[in-house]
């Protein structure tokens, strides 16, 4: 018997093998945004299911992401204080976090191609897979989105869902396109995450399922 005392948990390791992403416009008065997911589960997941709700009509889901799956990051910059009798910094405070979105996404549909060109989501094709045409002309910057996501982990009864929302976000950068025999034309997106001025949030992330045996807080059905 081990002699060093662990709480371990194998059933907490995570791998998220279906992922969906989609976006709709900021401010979009046709798209109800949930809120704080502390105080209002509710409008994330299913109280009786404990499955995530659908994403609300007129969000566009992007279609296949590559296997480098979503990379979520926040950059964090700070500064340290030094003084005369101290090697080390006495104190540090924090300039800014930044934080980021990314995927690529694997399919050159209408949605994928109309976020490469900067359109907002309200001049994207109805159809996802109808053929498309856009062109660049003078930008002066990419509109601002809100981000939903929702995956998967386990199946039936052990099925553990995640919901995240960057509730006002925008493409900050844009991975190179290759075109080859060999490879997938990928549409490679960074995503950056701000705070809603109305909601007061940045970014929500919900975790809850049936494999879960203590749920969220949800109001009596």
């Amino acid at each position: 018997m081990s002699e060093l005392a662990m709480e371990l948990t194998n059933t907490r390791v995570r791998k998220w093998g279906k992922l969906k992403v989609g976006l709709s416009d900021w401010g979009d008065p046709a798209i109800t945004v949930p809120g704080d997911p502390k105080t209002n589960p509710d409008a994330y997941f299913d109280k009786l299911t404990f499955k995530p709700k659908p994403f609300p009509v007129g969000v566009k889901e992007l279609g296949y992401i590559t296997t480098s799956g979503v990379t979520d990051a926040k950059s964090i910059s700070s500064n340290n204080t030094q003084m005369l009798q101290s090697l080390t910094p006495v104190r540090t405070d924090l300039e800014s976090i930044e934080k980021t979105v990314q995927a690529v996404f694997g399919e050159s549909n209408a949605y994928t191609n109309a976020l490469y060109h900067g359109l907002q989501v309200k001049d994207w094709p109805a159809d996802k897979d109808s053929a498309w045409a856009y062109a660049d002309g003078q930008a002066s910057e990419f509109p601002w989105y809100t981000l939903w996501l929702q995956g998967v982990d386990g199946i039936g009864t052990q099925a553990i869902f995640r919901y995240e929302i960057g509730f006002r976000v925008t493409v900050t950068a844009i991975e190179n396109r290759v075109l080859n025999r060999s490879d997938p034309e990928g549409y490679g997106f960074t995503l950056g995450l701000f705070e809603d001025p109305v909601i007061g949030l940045s970014h929500a992330r919900v975790e809850d399922g049936p494999g879960y045996a203590t749920h969220l807080t949800y109001t009596a059905p």
